[in-house]
C-alpha cells in the first residue's frame, strides 16, 4: 500500500460553474423552505402551550382562594393544577376498609 497523501479537492471542481451555482441556489432555496415547514408546525404547538399555562395560572390562583388551600405550598398547589388541567376530577376521600 502506497503511503502518499492525497489531496482531497472539493466536488466544485468537478462540476461547471452555472451548475455549481444551480446546486448552491437549489440547497439555499430548500433550507430556506424547510425552516418555513418548521415555523409553521410549530405554531399550533406554541398556542396550546400558552392555553396550558393559562389554566394551570388560573387554576392555581383559584385553589390558592379556596378554604384549606390557603396554607398549602406553592408546589403543591401547582401540582394540583396541573393535574385539573389535564382532566382530573377531585375525589372525595374514601375511609380504608377494615383490616
Amino acid at each position: 500500500m502506497n503511503n502518499e497523501t492525497r489531496e482531497l479537492k472539493p466536488i466544485a471542481m468537478y462540476l461547471k460553474p452555472e451548475l455549481t451555482q444551480t446546486l448552491t441556489s437549489f440547497s439555499l432555496a430548500l433550507c430556506g423552505l424547510s425552516l418555513l415547514v418548521i415555523a409553521m408546525r410549530l405554531g399550533p404547538l406554541t398556542r396550546q402551550a400558552d392555553t396550558w399555562n393559562s389554566c394551570v395560572k388560573t387554576t392555581s390562583s383559584f385553589l390558592s382562594t379556596l378554604p384549606g388551600f390557603g396554607t398549602a405550598n406553592i408546589d403543591d398547589l401547582k401540582a394540583m393544577s396541573v393535574s385539573l388541567c389535564n382532566g382530573s376530577t377531585p375525589q372525595k376521600e374514601e375511609p380504608l376498609p377494615p383490616s
